[in-house]
């Protein structure tokens, strides 16, 4: 009975060191994992190095989960430092342990998702991101579903699908709508609304997204992407025949490129500003907008915007009777058309011949190649005969010292054997001697004793003799 209390109290004194030393493990991992994510967005490479240590402690004890969590974040990391190859790698090593946890296994597809949108594989983006959807779903969790379905409905407005594309972002748009109403989610998901409906040509509709847009947007204050937005506004708003709201619009958007420094946007707003008074017959207007256009561009050296800025001053110049300053821009405008014209012919020249001179590179590394392959083909054989003229060689050697050393060994067993056959001739001489020395011995005592018995009988007879006297 006391045996088995001391059993009973080392299992548990064992158990709760190990449980310990797995609490701590994980802890630690755990506490690696946030210095990860602090460093993430600023230094990815840092991030990187802190995501491997925490790699290095993942023991068996390791909860499987907590394994694809870390996994999946360095890959996430490789992405923002440029190496989707690598964060491939960590996601494929990442998978195995989020088997069985829906949550781990929608986290994993959405970062391959990611990967894949990085190298503009957009068939790859949407299937990943179906399958992260999906794992989401199952698993209960909705704060990341919104923007993986915004994700896919802007793949499918590249791949040209927009009904599907439509699709996701009215999902997307309700599902902000119940998280919340003024959510800076909310305005990009009315954004990309706004964007499928003006491809699909529903300006009355891409309208009113951009205007939920704008109002989510406002009260955060001038940005560049509000700017932008207000510029879409009015050019939509002038196609829809809305002139004056167009003309509110641009004029917004145009001081909030100013206001935020966005000299490119102001040119490009400024020119639709001209276009609009133009259209209106504000010619002077037009005219004021066209030069301060043209001015920053020259400044800039924004050469497509200056192009564009020549040829609408030449046509509000001629239609103001000015043919003079007509005639001065027209002229500035062939000029940098024909140069522009020129340069990129010359780009494209350049890029042919670079294009020829990599096929003919490539080409004749072929061709080298093919030579190589043949050489090494051709050295390959003739390595393989003299290894064969070798080995055979060797076997003729091998066999000549055997039957040297067999013939050797042969010679010494006959001389082995005369020697013998010699020691056993002189053997039998010696035997044949000592027999006919034996024999004569023999024959010498029979004589002997055929010498007694005749004198035994004459001795017998001589007695008879005297006896008879």
């Amino acid at each position: 009975m006391l045996v088995s209390k001391k059993i009973v109290l080392l299992v548990s004194f064992f158990c709760i060191i190990c449980f310990n030393q797995v609490s701590a493990d994980t802890l630690e991992v755990k506490k690696l994992m946030l210095n990860f994510e602090k460093v993430l967005m600023k230094n990815p490479v840092k991030a990187i190095e802190i995501g491997k240590l925490a790699q290095k402690k993942l023991s068996a004890d390791i909860p499987e989960q907590l394994k694809a969590m870390v996994l999946t974040r360095i890959a996430y990391a490789f992405v923002k430092s440029g190496d989707p190859k690598t964060a491939i790698t960590y996601l494929n090593m990442a998978l195995p342990h989020a088997k069985g946890d829906n949550l781990s296994l929608a986290r994993v597809y959405e970062i391959f998702g990611v990967v894949y949108t990085k190298s503009g594989e957009l068939n790859l983006v949407i299937e990943n991101l179906l399958k992260a959807t999906a794992y989401f779903e199952k698993s209960g969790v909705s704060d990341k579903i919104w923007s993986i379905k915004q994700n896919l409905g802007i793949c499918y407005a590249q791949i040209g699908q927009l009904d599907k594309s439509l699709q996701y972002l009215k999902e997307v748009l309700k599902i902000n709508e119940k998280l919340s109403k003024n959510s800076e989610s909310n305005a990009s998901a009315y954004l990309n609304l706004g964007v499928v409906y003006e491809m699909t040509g529903h300006l009355d509709s891409t309208l009113i997204m951009y205007s939920k847009a704008y109002a989510i947007l406002l009260p955060k204050g001038n940005s560049t992407s509000l700017a932008m937005l207000l510029n879409n506004m009015g050019t939509v708003s002038v196609n829809l025949k809305k002139y004056a709201d167009g003309l509110k619009y641009l004029n917004k958007g145009y001081l909030m490129m100013l206001a935020t420094g966005d000299k490119q946007g102001a040119v490009m707003a400024m020119n639709n500003i001209a276009d609009v008074e133009d259209g209106a017959g504000n010619l002077e207007k037009a005219l004021r907008y066209s030069r301060r256009a043209y001015d920053l561009s020259d400044s800039l050296h924004l050469i497509k915007d200056l192009i564009f800025s020549c040829d609408r001053l030449a046509k509000t110049y001629y239609k103001l009777g000015d043919t003079k300053s007509a005639y001065l821009f027209s002229q500035k405008y062939s000029k940098l058309k024909d140069s522009v014209t020129t340069i990129d012919g010359q780009k494209q020249i350049a890029e042919m011949q670079t294009k020829y001179e990599t096929d003919k590179k490539e080409k004749e590394i072929a061709l080298l190649n093919k030579d190589n392959l043949l050489h090494t083909e051709q050295l390959a054989k003739e390595k393989n005969f003299r290894y064969s003229l070798i080995g055979i060689a060797a076997m003729v050697v091998i066999i000549a010292i055997l039957l040297f050393y067999s013939l050797k060994s042969k010679q010494k067993t006959n001389k082995q054997l005369d020697i013998q056959n010699k020691k056993i001739s002189e053997a039998f001489l010696i035997i044949e001697e000592k027999q006919k020395e034996i024999l004569d011995s023999i024959h010498y005592a029979k004589r002997i004793q055929t010498t007694l018995i005749t004198s035994e009988k004459y001795i017998e007879k001589a007695l008879e003799r005297l006896t008879k006297k």
